[in-house]
């Protein structure tokens, strides 16, 4: 885990990086007096908080937060995938059984359309 403010010192950055190759890497950036933050992983997926996280446009920043942690921790548990189309990408998380969160970046292109599938962070070995 990685944290540190921004070049021009308004906002916060903080970043996990797996050492599971298979697996996303997770950041979230907010901007210092906005109520918002991006959630970002795997190769390019953005989530904007609220809005793409289905929350009011009117939500509290701890509000924010726990949908921040709750899509933290389904990346962490492999939950998550990058849908990679000829001129697209589409970012799916599965936060929990009821709530699967998907978005999609037209103006990203890719050679070979595919659908990248990201492994847990760690993974419990039965003996």
């Amino acid at each position: 885990m990685e944290a540190r403010r921004t070049r021009d010192d308004r906002g916060t950055i903080v970043w996990l990086r797996p050492a599971n190759r298979e697996s996303a890497e997770f950041s979230a950036h907010t901007e210092d007096g906005y109520a918002l933050v991006d959630v970002s992983f795997g190769r390019g997926t953005t989530f904007e908080l609220p809005w793409e996280a289905k929350l009011p446009n009117d939500a509290s920043f701890e509000m924010i937060l726990e949908a921040v942690k709750a899509i933290a921790l389904a990346v962490i548990a492999g939950k998550c995938e990058d849908r990679l189309g000829l001129l697209s990408i589409t970012g799916v998380i599965r936060v929990d059984e009821k709530q699967v969160l998907k978005v999609r970046d037209c103006l990203h292109p890719n050679l070979h359309p595919r659908v990248v599938r990201y492994a847990p962070y760690y993974s419990v070995v039965e003996e």
